[in-house]
């Protein structure tokens, strides 16, 4: 080591004082801008192990306090694309708060339930009288249960397949009704009601003609069930057109936002079912011809105080149904119509081949299916009925043009009814023994109905999200999409069915585990038709590129304004401490208020802010 020389002493002791006024200027304000910074990043929610940078010059400082202001202004980019409900999992440490958000109540939560609720108690009875029926048979025989299973797929397919009415009357009917145009309401109505009745007869004269080729095509096991499902059919059939003529009044009173008027008359329809069924089998000994019988006049009573309502709250005029409708008023309804009676060919035949295959399969197998098939449909109408709350909700809003506020409901209905399918499920499994126990006595297909539940209620939480999906797509007039999204699911079931029934699984519970790869479909097909896609009737025009392009912009604000807050607040520090560097904090103020104010401020120009006022 060599010895130290004087020279060398005077050039140490400038640069030891340089240092200790350096440090003694930059203590004070770096203490208070840390403080700043540790209450920003408590707000926002951030580890606090970034304050190590404040460490450094106040330039440093204010370059690492905008950070904070950055993840705020993008947390607001987000709520405001994603709703009051949506979550950033992008933050995992947030996750807390988003749950409570998520579980706190939200604005549309009263009308939600103020529409979901008669809805619900209305779509409730129509399948609690299918039970009743089913119960019915099933302590008449197994052979009759089978029969009235089979039965009622065929009838169902062709009011399944008419259904679309519902899903075309009542956006069109929520968007004029949102607009205040009463006059377009009754026309819709009108022309509706005119599909309603000339399909409705068609179908029901050439169903009630071809019973015996239908179930002779599902190759009934015993010939019994074939002469009871003959019987069901021949009388059923002629309720067909009453149920299409209520689709039609039940789109249009949705369309309007009332679902109490369509509640009363299914209370209507159950009495008179409840009434007339034990009447006609057990009073009269009609067995499953007077079970048909029962169902078939119920739905008149409630198709008949449908129509007669509507004509007294002025929603149908005698001159609208009177006159005919028109090419131009047929053409929308016929090319979504037979788009999604494509669709419903395929998905209900879907059901159908699945219950053909349990028909093959033995008596026992066929009623099992036929038990867990009016438990699902009777657990699915508890977010069905929100189903119908959304549309109605949803296609007012997008009516409007308020993309924001449908997006929020959307959002919302997905969570709930999600919730609503977990606890469902859980309750379904918990209950699966005595709830097979009320519809049969027989062992074989009590073993067979219990193996089956299991899966149903795995699967709950999924169909919830897939109908509110379909919710969706419908409220925004996006038929189409909707059937290529179910047919294309429909066509990977089948090839999955048909796999597994060449290996030998053909038991109930391969068969109904396969058909839940169409809710997987529809729910992830229908999430980024709404959230993702640039058709998306939900998000901003152009999808998540403006979805994201309005981040980035609030983002850039955010860190702005950020950014000159805090380097007028250290510029303002150092002015206390020293009067020579009072005019330069006094400019960067004045910089950083000028590039708030200006709306369009870059990274450069945030850089030079910070800069000026280190």
């Amino acid at each position: 080591m060599l010895p130290s020389t004087g020279q060398h002493r005077p050039v140490a002791n400038a640069r030891l004082q340089a240092a200790q006024q350096l440090q003694s200027r930059s203590a004070v304000p770096r203490v208070q801008t840390r403080r700043r910074c540790s209450a920003l990043l408590a707000q926002s929610s951030l580890p606090c192990s970034q304050s190590a940078a404040m460490r450094a010059q106040p330039s440093v400082a204010a370059a690492a306090a905008k950070r904070p202001q950055r993840c705020v202004g993008a947390r607001a980019a987000a709520a405001d694309m994603g709703g009051s409900h949506s979550l950033d999992l992008g933050s995992s440490w947030d996750m807390p708060r988003r749950l409570q958000k998520l579980l706190k109540p939200s604005k549309y939560d009263a009308e939600l339930l103020h529409l979901a609720v008669p809805a619900l108690a209305a779509m409730m009875l129509e399948p609690l009288m299918n039970v009743l029926s089913a119960a019915f048979m099933g302590h008449l025989g197994t052979q009759q249960l089978g029969a009235v299973s089979l039965a009622s797929l065929a009838t169902s397919l062709a009011t399944y397949v008419f259904s679309f009415l519902v899903f075309l009357t009542t956006p069109r009917v929520a968007a004029a009704h949102a607009n205040g145009d009463r006059r377009a309401v009754t026309r819709l109505a009108a022309v509706g009601l005119w599909l309603a009745l000339g399909t409705g007869l068609l179908v029901a004269v050439s169903l009630s003609f071809s019973a015996g080729a239908i179930v002779h095509a599902l190759r009934p096991p015993e010939p019994e069930v074939y002469t009871y499902a003959v019987q069901y059919i021949t009388v059923r059939s002629w309720g067909i057109l009453a149920a299409m003529l209520g689709f039609v009044a039940s789109g249009t009173y949705r369309g309007v936002k009332d679902t109490r008027t369509p509640l009363k008359a299914a209370v209507a329809a159950a009495l008179t079912h409840i009434t007339l069924t034990p009447l006609f089998i057990l009073g009269f000994k009609w067995g499953v011809a007077g079970a048909a019988l029962a169902a078939t006049i119920s739905q008149w009573v409630s198709c008949v105080m449908l129509l007669s309502l509507m004509f007294r709250r002025q929603l149908l005029r005698a001159a609208d149904l009177l006159a005919p409708p028109r090419w131009h008023e047929v053409v929308p309804y016929l090319w979504k119509g037979a788009v999604l009676a494509l669709r419903m060919v395929v998905t209900f035949g879907m059901i159908m081949f699945a219950s053909a295959i349990c028909v093959r399969a033995g008596a026992a197998s066929q009623a099992a299916f036929e038990i867990i098939r009016q438990v699902w449909i009777i657990s699915i109408t508890f977010f069905e009925a929100l189903n119908v709350a959304t549309q109605a909700m949803a296609a007012g809003f997008l009516g409007r043009h308020d993309r924001v506020a449908a997006r929020e409901v959307l959002l919302r209905s997905l969570h709930l009814s999600c919730c609503i399918g977990l606890f469902l499920g859980v309750l379904l499994f918990a209950a699966r023994g005595p709830l097979v126990g009320l519809f049969t006595k027989d062992a074989a297909v009590a073993l067979l109905g219990g193996a089956v539940v299991p899966v149903i209620a795995l699967c709950m939480p999924i169909d919830a999200g897939a109908s509110i999906m379909d919710g969706g797509l419908i409220a925004a007039g996006q038929t189409n999409a909707l059937s290529v999204i179910q047919v294309a699911g429909s066509l990977v079931q089948y090839a999955v069915l048909a796999l597994f029934v060449s290996r030998g699984y053909n038991s109930v519970a391969y068969v109904w585990g396969v058909l839940k790869v169409l809710s997987l479909v529809r729910l992830g097909g229908g999430y980024w038709l709404h959230f993702v896609s640039r058709r998306s009737a939900y998000l901003p025009k152009g999808g998540v590129a403006s979805q994201q392009q309005q981040q980035h912009s609030g983002v850039r604000a955010a860190a702005s304004s950020g950014s000159s807050n805090v380097s007028s607040s250290a510029g303002s520090s150092i002015a206390g401490q020293e009067l020579s560097s009072s005019s330069s904090s006094s400019s960067s103020s004045r910089d950083g208020s000028s590039s708030s104010r200006n709306s369009s401020s870059d990274s450069s120009s945030v850089t030079s802010s910070s800069s000026s006022s280190s």
